[in-house]
């Protein structure tokens, strides 16, 4: 959670700050707007529940401890990165939802920055658990289970 409360207000400040920049609305479609209204409680319960799930073992930087155990039940069984999922969820919810360039263009920082974070933290997790990861890699989806829906591989 700490990423959403960097990236907010920096996007919202940038939009403040620098009256030149025209944001346009993204689509003038409501139905979307609506649509994301109704997932975006949906993306907020499933980072809760990743996060309740992950319990002591969640911190901001990629760490392992020393009583630390490889989490593959609950909401690790549909994604391995289940707040991630839900954070980048309920960011593009909010931005289909108010409809302004500037909410996208945190959508599209917090997707790059995540990407990143979890490139280390799976490398880490792989050095930790060895074959353990590996098996859990293969067969669950890093960010969306739609792979799995859809039968196809989930994306190493």
């Amino acid at each position: 959670m700490p990423l959403l409360l960097v990236v907010i207000p920096l996007a919202w400040g940038v939009n403040e700050l620098s009256p030149s920049i025209q944001w346009p609305p993204l689509t003038g479609h409501q139905w979307l707007a609506t649509t994301a209204a109704a997932t975006l409680p949906v993306c907020t319960t499933f980072t809760v529940w990743a996060r309740i799930a992950l319990g002591a073992m969640w911190t901001p930087l990629p760490s392992v401890r020393s009583d630390h155990v490889l989490r593959t039940d609950g909401p690790y069984a549909i994604t391995r990165h289940p707040i991630y999922t839900g954070v980048l969820g309920m960011l593009l919810c909010t931005a289909l939802i108010i409809q302004h360039g500037w909410a996208l263009a945190a959508f599209g920082l917090a997707a790059v920055t995540l990407r990143a974070k979890i490139h280390r933290e799976e490398r880490l997790l792989c050095e930790v658990f060895g074959q353990a990861y590996e098996s859990y890699r293969a067969r669950v989806p890093r960010l969306l289970p739609l792979g799995g829906l859809m039968g196809l591989r989930p994306v190493p």
